[in-house]
């Protein structure tokens, strides 16, 4: 799974047509493949925290 994700990182088309339900990724688990955009989908900005 790990190189799936490292390939998604380096072909970020195929990372859309994946959550277009366009392609599919052969050998991974459709909940591996939730999970997957899941975590691609997650903002990676740190909350902002105000202080008074």
């Amino acid at each position: 799974m790990l190189k799936m994700i490292q390939y998604l990182n380096l072909n970020p088309e195929i990372l859309e047509l994946l959550k277009g339900n366009k392609v599919s990724l052969v050998g991974i688990h459709e909940n591996e493949v939730e999970s997957i955009l899941d975590a691609y989908s997650k903002d990676d900005t740190k909350p902002k925290v105000y202080w008074d």
